[in-house]
């Protein structure tokens, strides 16, 4: 063989074996892309469903607190029913004893002591610093 075509078969085959290469070099480097798309769809998917698990816990959640609070109100409003169904007979059975007027004796006006209708007892002051008698009294004493 002549030497020209020893180099011609030796080109020829560093350019078949660097073709080979590039050609690997690419399909790897295709399959490690769609590997990294593929990791990286699974952490989405997975974040999404986490996501959706907590809307959904929260959605009970709020549902569960609005089941109490109808539950509470209705308790509430059972409660209610039940003193206004026991309010008359206790407005028949008040009726049966009248209430009292008790005289009580207050600071001196400008028309004088005087009775009026009132539940305190006869020993309950009635004089206060911001009436007019009073605020005369107060303001000597200072």
């Amino acid at each position: 063989m002549s030497t020209e075509l020893v180099i011609l078969l030796i080109v020829l085959v560093v350019l078949i074996a660097v073709a080979a290469w590039l050609i690997g070099r690419r399909r790897t480097r295709g399959a490690a892309a769609r590997r990294e798309a593929a990791i990286q769809e699974r952490k989405e998917a997975a974040a999404r469903e986490r996501a959706a698990e907590l809307h959904h816990a929260e959605a009970e959640e709020l549902a569960a607190r609005a089941r109490r609070e109808r539950a509470e109100a209705a308790e509430k409003e059972a409660e209610a029913e039940r003193l206004r169904a026991r309010r008359p007979a206790q407005r028949r059975n008040a009726g049966a004893r009248p209430t009292r007027c008790i005289p009580v004796r207050t600071a001196p006006g400008p028309t004088g002591p005087h009775v009026r209708r009132t539940t305190a007892s006869p020993t309950t002051p009635t004089w206060s610093p911001t009436t007019a008698t009073g605020a005369a009294a107060a303001g000597s004493r200072r």
